[in-house]
């Protein structure tokens, strides 16, 4: 870009016949717009005595007015205290929390999380969800105090990142998650943490239909049995669940519900199809439905940000918390089919219901997968009556004479119980007559 610049006037702004349009928007210029703590224009020396006039920019994003950037190249310079920092280029953003993003975090040198892609959806970040070494995330080192120089090459739903040497990329992202629509470029550093801030210089982008990717993809392998389907209500106050150990038909009808597809790997980022709002509007409920061919229990492997509990056919029976820093230091709360739950399936349909709860940052979602799908079948339609599983189950009976019963226990020779519907007519005086047909497992 460097060569491309020099024939063009003032080195500002570029137009060529290739439909390459180049960019450098100096951090003092008038089309930033910045909403952080922290945001100012110096000098930052490194220790080598290079200079640059820099951002100092912390807790906040920046971004360019009137930028519209879909495709193309975004450059950068940063430096690094030593101290806990993260900062990096938020693109295709369509307001203030909807942007894919890429941070480097130079307390993570060296280690696999030393940068690190994830979109930003209405304004929930979700490094927690997006961990796959050498897609999403990837280590490299960085030097305190001394400039460094990061480019990225984004094209459609792929991305490739150089750090230092723009020869050969530390890092080739083939699953860009958000949609490829154009938006506004920019910055952002520190996001919620109280920590000294980043310095960043000499901002530019450039825009380009499809420009050429040299790195190539990780293999990837999709997970078997994934759900790929929920059904996730709105949200509301975790502070609900408290004593909860039941749900009822009050709890299913007071909720309206949305459909969300689950990626490849079977993540369902909840942030997609909620506002988050602390303590208030915290946590929702991913259903979905299993259709089983007879009792039998079934291994269901799943993950989750911040915490979860499990409802099946309205009956709680399990929970967790994997917020960061909960299991020991070093956790950071990322998602994977590392918790299990044991689904003592009945015959008919059964609802799974997971009430997910995201605590602070990170990320806010679920994932899941079944051991196998031998005599199931798992997708987010049909329901049962949760109350009709309680033990307050009443008979309807209609003046023409016909008499619903919703469950009867009919125990079986295995020593159990079913529990079945079906419907009677009546017949002379107070006897009915059942209508064998109606007979079924209750569902």
């Amino acid at each position: 870009m460097k060569n491309f610049k020099k024939y063009c006037l003032s080195g500002l702004v570029c137009l060529a016949s290739t439909s390459v349009f180049a960019e450098s928007v100096p951090f003092s210029s008038d089309r930033w717009v910045f909403k952080a703590t922290e945001s100012k224009i110096e000098t930052f020396t490194d220790k080598d005595g290079l200079a640059h006039e820099s951002l100092t920019l912390n807790n906040g994003v920046g971004l360019v007015k009137n930028s519209e950037f879909t495709n193309g190249t975004i450059e950068y310079d940063v430096i690094f205290e030593t101290t806990t920092a993260f900062t990096g280029p938020i693109w295709r953003a369509q307001n203030n929390g909807d942007f894919e993003l890429f941070i480097t975090r130079q307390h993570n040198s060296g280690k696999p999380y030393a940068m690190h892609y994830y979109p930003f959806y209405n304004g929930v970040g979700s490094f927690q969800l997006y961990y796959d070494e050498g897609r999403f995330n990837a280590a490299t080192s960085f030097e305190a105090n001394k400039w460094t120089h990061v480019k990225m090459v984004i094209n459609g739903k792929q991305a490739e990142v150089y750090i230092n040497d723009m020869k050969t990329p530390k890092l080739f992202i083939d699953d860009l998650k958000r949609e490829v629509k154009a938006g506004q470029v920019g910055v952002l550093a520190n996001l919620g943490m109280t920590v000294p801030p980043i310095h960043l210089a000499n901002f530019e982008y450039t825009s380009e239909a499809s420009p050429t990717l040299v790195g190539s993809a990780k293999e990837f392998t999709a997970p078997e049995n994934i759900v790929s389907n929920w059904m996730v209500s709105d949200a509301f106050s975790e502070s609900d669940l408290a004593t909860k150990m039941v749900l009822s038909e009050a709890d299913k009808n007071k909720h309206t519900w949305t459909a969300l597809a689950a990626d490849r790997a079977g993540r369902a980022n909840l942030a997609q199809v909620n506002a988050f709002i602390p303590g208030k509007k915290d946590t929702v409920y991913a259903k979905i439905v299993i259709r089983s061919d007879s009792e039998q229990i079934k291994q269901l492997k799943y993950g989750f940000s911040d915490s979860v509990k499990l409802y099946l056919n309205g009956q709680l029976i399990s929970g967790g918390n994997d917020m960061v820093v909960t299991r020991d230091y070093r956790f950071i709360g990322t998602v994977g089919f590392h918790a299990d739950a044991y689904l003592h399936l009945k015959p008919g349909i059964n609802e799974l219901w997971l009430a997910v709860s995201e605590h602070d940052f990170g990320g806010w979602g679920i994932q899941a997968r079944f051991a196998d799908l031998e005599g199931i079948s798992v997708g987010i339609t049909g329901e049962i009556n949760f109350d009709n599983t309680a033990s307050n189950c009443v008979a309807k009976y209609s003046t023409d004479g016909s008499l619903h019963i919703p469950c009867v226990s009919i125990p079986n020779e295995a020593g159990t119980a079913i529990m079945y519907k079906g419907d009677m007519i009546q017949g002379s005086g107070t006897t009915f007559n059942v209508n064998s047909d109606s007979i079924k497992p209750l569902n």
